[in-house]
């Protein structure tokens, strides 16, 4: 048999050829490993292949429904059984108390009188629905240069006659009628709510 011996280059080439094997065999291993074995799945995540399951799908948000519903009562801003009293009595039967800026006032020029209001705790002056309604009292035929007007009041203190009697004064002067022609009465009444109710007439100079 022939007998071969290796020469220098032979071994060179043998050592070569064998560190390359070293150094591309764990990189094969790994590389086979990372084929053959199945995708992992996420920690807390159950295999839906495994399961049979489909995975679970998140809900969409959904905005909240808004449902147009008709408003109570029929859609009136006041209560059907509690409808707005519109200056009248209120349910339980006791007339309001006026402010200082409404009042009641009433005025006939025919027959010469005139009735208002008169709030002393909340007033100095007459309110405008009373002040409107001079000029129509004083437009009365009896209305005369020998006339006088007569302001009935009930009996109140000292203090809230002072305030009516400034009150009245004054708003017949801005008419140009004198206080002279002004003459107070009082009546036997009481004061009511806190109101004074006051009454105007005329009276000739001679039934004076």
């Amino acid at each position: 048999m022939d007998s071969y011996e290796l020469t220098d280059r032979g071994k060179i080439v043998i050592a070569v050829v064998v560190a390359v094997i070293l150094l591309l065999l764990p990189s094969a291993i790994l590389l086979y490993k990372t084929v053959t074995s199945p995708p992992s799945q996420p920690t807390g995540t159950p295999n839906s292949e495994a399961t049979g399951e489909p995975p679970p799908t998140l809900a969409e948000p959904t905005s909240p429904e808004i449902k147009d519903s008709p408003p109570p009562n029929g859609g009136g801003l006041y209560p059907s059984d509690n409808p707005p009293s519109n200056g009248g009595d209120n349910p339980d039967g006791q007339s309001p108390i006026p402010s200082p800026d409404q009042g009641h006032s009433s005025v006939d020029p025919v027959g010469g009188t005139l009735s208002f209001s008169f709030f002393p705790d909340r007033q100095t002056t007459l309110n405008r629905e009373t002040t409107s309604m001079l000029d129509t009292f004083l437009s009365s035929p009896n209305n005369t240069q020998d006339s006088f007007i007569i302001i009935e009041i009930p009996r109140v203190s000292d203090e809230d006659v002072e305030k009516l009697m400034a009150a009245v004064v004054s708003a017949f002067a801005a008419q140009g009628v004198g206080e002279q022609r002004l003459t107070f009465s009082t009546r036997p009444s009481d004061v009511s709510g806190g109101a004074i109710d006051v009454n105007l007439y005329y009276v000739a100079h001679q039934g004076k």
